[in-house]
């Protein structure tokens, strides 16, 4: 972003992409503090969604289209952007390199448990709630191993993020799994 870039962005044809965004942060900072529930951030985006492909079909308009005006993220690379692990991979795993990074991963382990459990003590200062730590280090250990296999990085909570969506009320799991399903 730069200042010469600025006048673009003010002129009619720019703001096809920057209002949209703008009217929904206004709306969800609104509905974040006049609306109590979980429900609200979730719906928004889906009714999002909706809207923008409902207006596309309204239109005649092709989702190729809106591509083409960079409305979409993309292009992708052809073919699978992620491929599952499968069993006869472990043939091509070198086993010798793993057991030698045995130090750093065990460092992984206790640092992630350590951090977890800082961010739920800290969670529960600020909810003021208690929390089970057992079933928040198994649920923790469950999610990582799924995303070990999977291929992603070890995880825990995120403080900042659980006492965002207790502030604006959402006070359910849903938003968690609403947050997963996402991902």
């Amino acid at each position: 972003l730069t200042l010469s870039a600025l006048a673009g962005l003010l002129q009619p044809a720019g703001w096809v992409a920057w209002l949209p965004g703008l009217l929904l942060g206004c709306w969800l900072l609104w509905a974040s503090r006049h609306l109590k529930g979980g429900w609200v951030t979730p719906l928004t985006i889906l009714a999002v969604v909706a809207l923008f492909y409902g207006g596309l079909a309204l239109a005649g308009r092709p989702v190729t289209d809106a591509a083409v005006r960079e409305l979409l993220l993309g292009p992708f690379p052809q073919g699978a952007l992620w491929k599952p692990l499968s069993p006869d991979l472990l043939a091509e795993v070198d086993w010798a390199m793993i057991l030698g990074q045995a130090g750093q991963i065990g460092t992984i382990v206790i640092v992630s448990v350590l951090s977890l459990l800082l961010n739920a003590g800290g969670i529960e200062l600020a909810v003021r709630e208690d929390m089970d730590m057992n079933l928040e280090l198994r649920a923790a250990g469950a999610a990582n191993l799924a995303a070990g296999l999977l291929g992603g990085p070890a995880g825990y909570h995120y403080l900042s993020d659980s006492v965002l969506v207790h502030r604006m009320g959402g006070r359910s799991r849903v938003t968690s799994v609403v947050a997963a399903v996402s991902c």
